[in-house]
This record gives structure tokens, C-alpha cells and sequence, in this order.
């Protein structure tokens, strides 16, 4: 809410980013386990898989696999928290610093204030060329899609008057 106020007395622009598989693939500190029961599956697919010397069965006669997980991926506990720190570390080496305000980040030297939630980016921005350099950023290591013109933004509907300064949001459906 803060950075939408900012955004219409400055005459400043809004965009949002979205990235895409934000929870996945980054390293765990160390292995996890998952027990998958295979008994709903047809042996043909486990053995189309190269999974079937895998499988073991329980004292309940219930047929499973063990798998080992060395990446983060729902479900887990620890891959929001992990790949939080993964993006800000990442923001640290192009200038960007979270402020005393968790997930409210600035530009050591672009007036480039952006806030993140889990995997959106709401950004307050004066010059296309600092929106890029974020953008530039974030693509070394993420896929995301970017709106220069934010009109969805957490589920709200964002409608920015640069000229009257004003914006209207909206939660449709509610």
C-alpha cells in the first residue's frame, strides 16, 4: 500500500514482475526424504520409468519408493525462507538492499523502490532504463514476467491516473 501511495505524487510509474517457479531448484542444505506409495500406479508405468527395482513394500503390504530430494520443491518446509534468502543475496551484488521493512527493497543509486510478496514484485519506478536494470537482474538466475503498466498486483486491480495522480484499486469478485 505504501508503495502504491509513493507512486502517484511522484508521478512515478507502476510495474509488477511475476516469477515463474520461484520455489524450485535451489539447493537444500542437505537431503530430504519423501516415501511415495506406488501401489495406485500400473507396473507398466513404474517400469517405463526405470523405477520398479526401486520399489519396496511395507509391513501393511503397502508398496512404496523412496526418493531423495537435494532441491527445493512444494511441499516442503524450507524453500520459501531458502529462496527468499537466494534473492536477496542475488539483489545484494546489483545494488539492491531490503530496507528495515522485510520485503521493501531499494537501489543503492536508482530511484528503483520495489516490494516483494513470496514471488511478486510490485515496482515504483521513474525511468525504464532503471525498471531494465532490475529486470536484467533478475533474469541471470529467474524466469518472470514483467508488466511495465502494473494492472494486477496481488489479486487487487490497479488502476494508475498518472495525470489526475491518483489510483484505484480494486478486489474483484470479493
Amino acid at each position: 500500500k505504501c508503495l502504491l501511495i509513493k507512486t502517484a505524487p511522484e508521478h512515478a510509474l507502476f510495474a509488477t514482475i511475476d516469477l515463474t517457479d520461484f520455489y524450485l531448484g535451489d539447493s537444500l542444505p542437505g537431503p530430504q526424504y519423501i516415501k511415495i506409495s506406488v501401489n495406485h500406479y500400473d507396473t507398466s508405468l513404474l517400469q517405463s520409468l526405470n523405477l520398479l527395482s526401486y520399489v519396496q513394500t511395507d509391513k501393511k503390504g503397502t508398496k512404496f519408493i523412496y526418493f531423495k530430494i537435494i532441491k527445493t520443491m512444494y511441499g516442503l518446509p524450507s524453500p520459501g525462507k531458502l529462496s527468499r534468502d537466494r534473492l536477496a543475496a542475488h539483489l545484494l551484488t546489483a545494488g539492491y538492499y531490503e530496507t528495515s521493512t522485510p520485503g521493501y527493497f531499494h537501489h543503492a543509486h536508482r530511484r528503483l523502490p520495489f516490494c516483494l510478496v513470496v514471488d511478486v514484485f510490485g515496482i515504483c519506478y521513474h525511468r525504464l532504463e532503471d525498471l531494465n536494470h532490475l529486470v536484467d537482474t533478475l533474469s541471470t538466475i529467474y524466469h518472470g514476467k514483467v508488466h511495465p503498466t502494473g494492472t494486477k498486483f496481488l489479486g487487487l486491480t490497479v488502476d494508475y491516473n498518472g495525470t489526475a495522480r491518483t489510483i484505484t484499486l480494486a478486489y474483484p469478485n470479493f
